[in-house]
């Protein structure tokens, strides 16, 4: 008999701990939510990174944060999304995010969408294209 208490006991204890590791779980679901379902994201890389976006019938609007290093001045940067120029204006201080907008934009093949950003600092012009997916 002392078996099979010790059987039961056993049962019980990693019973109820597998039980509070799947309700953690489902908290943790239902609080951050499916990371896969339904998200928009950006290829990620480069100094100017992806934030968030959006788009409402043919207006797109996307935050991208300045990771250069660098204050960009008004004229020293610039965003066009499928080959229409966004519109952002003043200086983009480094680490900041900063909203660009472009009107006319309609999705691609697989909801997708094309972001090329370009600046120039003290060694050039440089170039960053993403390819964002909207859900």
């Amino acid at each position: 008999m002392a078996k099979g208490q010790s059987a039961l006991e056993y049962l019980m204890t990693y019973g109820w701990a597998l039980i509070v590791i799947v309700v953690i779980i489902a908290a943790l679901f239902l609080l951050i939510g499916n990371p896969t379902s339904g998200t928009s994201t950006c290829t990620v890389g480069g100094k100017l990174q992806y934030s968030t976006q959006n788009l409402v019938g043919t207006d797109y609007n996307i935050v991208l944060i300045n990771g250069t290093g660098i204050n960009l001045q008004e004229g020293s940067y610039s965003v066009t999304v499928n080959g229409i120029n966004a519109t952002a204006t003043g200086a983009w201080n480094a680490g900041t995010a900063k909203l660009f907008s472009a009107s006319g934009v309609t999705r691609g093949p697989n909801n997708q969408i094309t972001v090329t950003a370009s600046y120039t600092d003290a060694a050039g012009t440089h170039t960053e294209t993403k390819i964002c997916t909207l859900q």
